[in-house]
Formats: C-alpha cells, sequence, structure tokens
C-alpha cells in the first residue's frame, strides 16, 4: 500500500512539473478523462505565434523525446508488455520523423527552434533523467509508463491548443493530425497497461 501510495505521489508530482515546464496551467487530467476527452482541458497561455517551421520543430522534439526515454526504458524495464510498448514507440515515433524528413524539402521547409521546442526538450530530458535514476524501491515498468501518460497527455494539450490551430500548410496540417491520432493511441495503450499494475493510481 505504501509502494502505491508513493507512485501516486510521484505521478501527480512529475505531472504538474511537465505541465509546468510546458507553459500550460491547470491540474493533470484523471486517467477516465484522457479517454473521455482526449484533447484534455488545460489552456495554454499567450505566447507569441509560432511559425509553421518552429511547428514541426516542436513535433521533432516531441518524436526524440519519446525515442530517448523508450531506449532508456528498454535497459531497465523487465515486464513483456511494457517493452513491447517501448519498441512501439521507437519504431512509431522513429517512422513519424522519417516521414517528416522526406515531407519537408517537398515544401521547402526547415525545421526551427523556438522557446517551445526548448521547454519540451527540457521537460522529455527531466523524464528521461528521472528514469534513470530511479530511487531504491521504484518499479521501472510503473515508473516508465506513467512518464508514457504524463507525456503523452502532454503532447496533446500542445497539439491541440498550440500545433495543429496555427498550421496553414494543408501537409503540415494533416501531418499534425494524423499525429495527434497516434500519440491518442499511445495514450490509451499506456493507461490500459498503467492498469495492470497493483499500485496503479486512482
Amino acid at each position: 500500500m505504501a509502494h502505491g501510495i508513493h507512485s501516486a505521489k510521484r505521478a501527480r508530482v512529475l505531472g504538474i512539473a511537465a505541465l509546468a515546464l510546458m507553459g500550460v496551467v491547470g491540474g493533470c487530467m484523471r486517467e477516465e478523462d484522457a479517454e473521455a476527452t482526449p484533447s484534455g482541458t488545460e489552456q495554454l497561455p499567450p505566447q507569441e505565434a509560432l511559425t509553421e517551421p518552429q511547428i514541426v520543430g516542436v513535433v521533432s522534439t516531441i518524436h526524440r523525446g519519446e525515442i530517448e526515454q523508450a531506449q532508456t526504458a528498454l535497459q531497465i524495464t523487465r515486464d513483456a508488455e511494457v517493452r513491447t510498448y517501448a519498441q512501439r514507440m521507437i519504431d512509431e515515433h522513429q517512422r513519424s520523423e522519417q516521414r517528416l524528413e522526406g515531407m519537408l524539402p517537398e515544401i521547402d521547409m526547415e525545421r526551427a527552434e523556438s522557446p517551445l521546442s526548448e521547454q519540451v526538450q527540457t521537460t522529455g530530458e527531466m523524464m528521461n533523467a528521472n528514469l534513470k535514476n530511479l530511487a531504491a524501491g521504484q518499479d521501472p515498468d510503473v515508473s516508465y509508463m506513467e512518464i508514457q501518460i504524463i507525456m503523452h497527455r502532454s503532447a496533446l494539450t500542445l497539439l491541440d491548443e498550440s500545433l495543429i490551430p496555427r498550421a496553414d500548410r494543408e501537409e503540415i496540417r494533416t501531418f499534425l493530425q494524423e499525429t495527434r491520432g497516434a500519440v491518442q493511441a499511445h495514450l490509451i495503450e499506456a493507461l490500459r497497461i498503467r492498469r495492470r499494475f497493483p499500485q496503479a493510481a486512482d
């Protein structure tokens, strides 16, 4: 029971940290909210409008973070389904990034950095560091799935509130919509796997 309480508190702390770093205000969604309203309810504060090169820069940063966290997970996790999920994150985020890589020259565009992409990178690095430096008694399988829930919720919020609404080109908007569908599917799967563990948070 104590381990379950510790795990729940840790998930909430990490969630608040991730949302704060991404500039999102409001509390974390409950797990059931992600399936009922996958776009989330958090609101982004006013910020300078992103250019489309900056938008694709944010997406690439999300991909890199997911791949790095999954690579770390494969080094420390033991549960077969968690490991399959981590490999799926590597494969699917790499494929999405490769698709973006092929599309950008066709529309004469390059990625660009922005304060938002820097925030996303900082958050991803923080989550990866948490995975690499788990405290004694922390379950790496549970920890990775909790981080995946947090990161995919945050990615959905970014897509819905900051990226998709600011994309003008049809190619970019279509790519973002398809990315959103994949992120939502990843979140729902992460929630399902997380519930398999007895110390699942309320």
